[in-house]
């Protein structure tokens, strides 16, 4: 299990004007393409509604109500539960793209790379 923290300081209110959008590209013959797997988000949608990112991301002071006002925030352990991820997803290893904008402009971007493995785990019984 992989986790993610993300510590920044917001200088605005963070409200459903800022738009979040996450791509998935896969690994393939040792480079990144892009897919066909995109999510798009109002910002108090996905910290509230969505159980892919937004779980692992409701958390601390992101559990109050919408909007968030100008502070420090950090965000630890993050981690997709593995239930919110559907059955035969199309690839196993890749790069998530994130975009935020509010109005159309820009505010920050970045990537993380993630890989799925499958784990079995036995009973104990015999």
């Amino acid at each position: 299990m992989y986790y993610v923290d993300i510590h920044y300081r917001s200088l605005v209110p963070y409200d459903n004007t800022f738009k979040v959008d996450f791509y998935f590209y896969e690994f393939l013959s040792n480079e990144y393409r892009r897919g066909f797997v995109e999510m798009h988000f109002k910002w108090c949608d996905l910290i509230h509604k969505d159980p892919f990112f937004g779980a692992a991301m409701n958390q601390g002071k992101f559990r109050r109500p919408c909007p968030f006002p100008p502070d420090d925030y950090h965000m630890y352990n993050m981690s997709i539960p593995s239930a919110a991820i559907p059955p035969g997803f199309p690839f196993t290893k890749g790069r998530i793209y994130a975009n935020l904008t509010h109005r159309g402009y820009d505010v920050f971007g970045g990537y993380i790379d993630m890989e799925l493995k499958e784990k079995l785990i036995r009973s104990g019984k015999t």
